[in-house]
């Protein structure tokens, strides 16, 4: 019985990993579909191979790798508690915690060797350093993301990573999460050898777009992983004794040294973080256990109790629902819907897309397609729409969403896969085999449903046939359409190419297969993305305009542009409301309004915004061409000077105390939202209009406080959530945190807009809505909605109503 117990144990453990001889050496292979993830099984079959591994006398070396794309992306998301725990199954087979199965591998007499290829994270990367040597591919990307989930690292890795690399460079990766190319690995000394590969130079450059669905990671995967292999089996012949880095304390440095380092990066931290976040000091104070510490092991059980200590903290639980409901959110909705890469529709490339139209959505969405190794076809009005597009793209081209210079010859590789043309122009060659039709048009509803229906036609009938304008019913498509199953909504939060956020709308003929399209278009372009039923008007706009609504009323009471942008900043947004419409541009948001008053007068769509005239301000910006930031003035100036008249300006007239890429610099209180590509300057223009207007309709101002601010912009937000569940636009709670975390910058650390209210309590919103209502009547301020009475009275949340 005991031996067809261990038979079965074996032939489960071969689930998630197995072992390969070459010669003298052995390769352990790991190969779950989840990305290699450190769950409970994979720790107890890694364990169980690499202990037959070791145990066997003809062994000399034992090669770590991983298949599909990944070497691990790292400890379980369903079970963090569970990583520094070791068990025992009920048939005797043995669990180890995440530090027991470090240091296991870290102690064998054999030389072990991580060979890495594509994704290296968390607990994948202390994996790796747990070996003894490292080889990667051009491919791989490492990094500790635990900081952006409020945790510190479990396995080792603060303890590791300063004795290989040293402190002050484990502080920078620990402690902001960032990515690691293979270039700068090999720099910093994270790995011993980095492979050749014919692709080297355009994967390291594209490191920082990388993620667990991106396309590189599943280019040519084994390709990468056999070289790796090889370069491994090659160099173990020279690399004949174990290398324990938990031996070498030379790269901790001097005490004083490090106390002087320590505190400064502390102080930095403490100045650009938020109060309520504690992960990235927690991180610190990991790293500072490193050296201090009187041994290895006796810092490796204060990372242990630290991570124990942030896995409770309200930040880590905020975080962590985010994460847990990214995956979930899409799951619940189509259940048989691949929810991981490499499985299903997700393993198919986008091939070709086309985009119609030369508006900021239709640029945006073909810079990310080019990005994700796509050809591109781009239709435009007339040759000079088309050339002021292509001269936008090549500028936009050279600078990746996080703001890393991308070399020419890979900018040329983008430039090769796309043509520019006019409608007129040869559309019976070029869309004969698109994947993708997008249409971008701006313009009114009639040309759109014209063009619409010419070009459908001309796509082959596996095509999917996608709008994606925010505010115009998804309805009005089918009904123009010969495939209506195959049109769906792709609403991208603008500027499209920097917001980590699409909302995928399922029409009422729309086909499932054609949802799984849209959705992994989504993923290649490194998209959080929910799924959404037609109700008109896309719920990241409608949420926006309840947001921008109450901005915009307060304007007229006491408040200017910056006090309100500044008062969400503070909150946790990455941008205030006004600079995010900068982005967006005034006059789209104008368009969507006069759009919104016309559908709501002819067929009663439901607006989210009262009906009274707080627009005025807005109304006369757009008049006098104040479109925004590509036009250099919006509801703030836009300057582009030499370095000293910055520096100059930048005292007196920066917005904020400080910009806003230092607020991201350590962990991640903004998931979402867009920076701002251009420094914003105090528009006395804009605000001497704003008393204008006040003294045009004989409005008394007043001073208004932070918190008024922030809970009548908030508030608003919530009970128009609160009626999107209602109207069933979306199934889940989730999915409205997903959509104000990534599409509006809402603070990661809250955990969406829904996860914050029933944290500060329906009965409390409700309560402060009817003070504000009451005060400043329907017209300016919403009494709560039915829905939001009845969860206060009846003590229920939205988590609880609409899990």
């Amino acid at each position: 019985m005991r031996r067809l117990e261990t038979i079965s144990s074996h032939v489960g453990f071969r689930r998630f990993c197995h072992l390969q001889r070459r010669g003298d050496a052995v390769v352990l292979i790991l190969h779950h579909e989840l990305l290699n993830a450190l769950t409970v099984d994979m720790r107890a079959a890694l364990l169980h191979f690499f202990n037959e591994a070791d145990n066997d006398s003809s062994v000399k070396c034992i090669i770590i790798a991983g298949e599909g794309g990944a070497f691990s992306c790292g400890i379980d998301i369903n079970d963090f508690a569970a990583s520094v725990v070791d068990t025992t199954k009920e048939n005797g087979v043995r669990i180890p915690s995440l530090p027991s199965l470090t240091t296991r591998i870290e102690q064998s007499d054999k030389v072990v060797i991580a060979a890495t290829s594509g994704i290296t994270y968390s607990g994948g990367l202390e994996l790796a350093l747990a070996a003894h040597y490292r080889v990667a591919s051009p491919t791989s990307v490492f990094c500790m993301p635990e900081v952006k989930l409020g945790i510190v690292p479990c396995g080792g890795a603060t303890q590791r990573l300063p004795r290989l690399i040293g402190v002050r460079a484990a502080l920078d990766i620990i402690s902001t999460g960032r990515k690691v190319s293979a270039k700068e690995a090999l720099r910093l000394g994270l790995i011993d050898h980095l492979t050749s590969s014919p692709h080297e130079e355009r994967r390291d450059q594209d490191v920082n777009g990388v993620s667990a669905q991106g396309p590189f990671c599943c280019t040519d995967p084994n390709g990468n992983l056999e070289s790796a292999i090889e370069a491994a089996l090659r160099l173990s012949a020279r690399w004949t004794k174990p290398r324990r880095i938990s031996c070498d304390a030379t790269k901790l440095g001097i005490m004083l040294y490090n106390s002087i380092l320590f505190r400064r990066v502390g102080s930095e931290i403490t100045k650009k973080a938020p109060k309520e976040v504690s992960a990235p000091l927690q991180c610190l104070q990991a790293i500072r256990a490193a050296t201090n510490s009187a041994s290895f092991k006796e810092g490796l059980a204060e990372e242990t109790r630290i991570f124990k200590q942030t896995l409770h903290s309200p930040e880590a639980h905020a975080m962590q629902h985010l994460l847990r409901s990214s995956y979930t959110v899409l799951s619940d909705t189509l259940p048989t819907l691949p929810v991981r890469a490499g499985t299903g529709l997700q393993q198919q490339r986008l091939r070709k897309l086309a985009v119609v139209g030369c508006g900021v959505v239709g640029i945006g969405i073909v810079i990310m397609a080019l990005r994700a190794g796509s050809q591109v076809v781009l239709l435009g009005e007339d040759d000079n729409e088309c050339e002021y597009a292509l001269h936008v793209i090549k500028s936009e081209l050279p600078n990746d969403a996080l703001g890393y210079n991308i070399s020419a010859d890979c900018v040329n590789t983008y430039l090769n896969n796309l043509k520019v043309l006019p409608y007129h122009g040869d559309l019976q060659t070029v869309l004969q085999d698109v994947d993708v039709m997008a249409e971008c048009i701006v313009g009114d509803l009639d040309t759109k449903r014209q063009v619409f229906t010419m070009l459908t036609d001309l796509c082959p009938p596996h095509c999917v046939l996608a709008t994606c304008c925010s505010s115009l019913e998804l309805r009005e498509f089918v009904k123009v359409s010969r495939r209506p199953e195959k049109v769906v909504g792709m609403y991208f939060a603008p500027p499209v190419h920097n917001v980590p956020f699409l909302e995928v709308t399922r029409g009422y003929r729309t086909d499932h297969t054609t949802l799984q399209r849209a959705i992994h278009v989504g993923r290649l372009f490194h998209k959080a993305t929910i799924l959404t039923r037609d109700v008109g008007f896309s719920i990241i706009s409608r949420i926006f305009f309840a947001i921008l609504y109450q901005a915009l009323s307060m304007l007229e009471q006491g408040a200017f542009p910056v006090d309100i942008d500044r008062a969400m900043r503070h909150f946790g947004f990455r941008l205030g409301i006004f600079a995010m419409e900068d982005l967006a541009g005034l006059q789209v948001v104008s368009q969507i309004l006069n759009s919104l008053k016309v559908r709501e007068g002819c067929s009663g769509v439901r607006s989210p915004c009262p009906p009274t005239d707080v627009f005025t301000i807005h109304r006369r910006l757009v008049e006098m061409g104040h479109f925004g930031q590509k036009t250099g003035r919006g509801w703030y100036t836009y300057e582009e000077g030499d370095l000293f008249s910055s520096l100059a300006a930048w005292r007196q007239r920066l917005i904020g105390s400080a910009s806003n890429s230092t607020k991201n610099t350590y962990g991640v209180w903004s998931k979402g939202g867009a920076s701002l590509m251009r420094r914003p300057y105090q528009d006395r223009d804009v605000e001497l209009l704003i008393l204008d207007v006040c003294r045009e309709k004989k409005i008394m101002r007043r001073d208004i406080s932070r918190k008024e601010m922030i809970e009548r912009i908030l508030f608003a937000a919530v009970n128009e959530a609160a009626m999107l569940l209602r109207e069933e636009a979306v199934s889940s709670s989730s999915a409205i945190d997903i959509a104000t975390t990534f599409g509006h910058g809402f603070p990661a650390w809250r955990g969406g807009l829904c996860y914050y209210a029933d944290k500060f309590g329906l009965p409390n919103v409700v309560h402060r809505m009817r003070i504000y209502n009451k005060t400043f009547g329907d017209a300016l301020f919403p009494l709560p909605c039915e829905e939001l009475r009845q969860m206060a009275s009846s003590q229920q949340t939205f988590r609880s109503t609409w899990p």
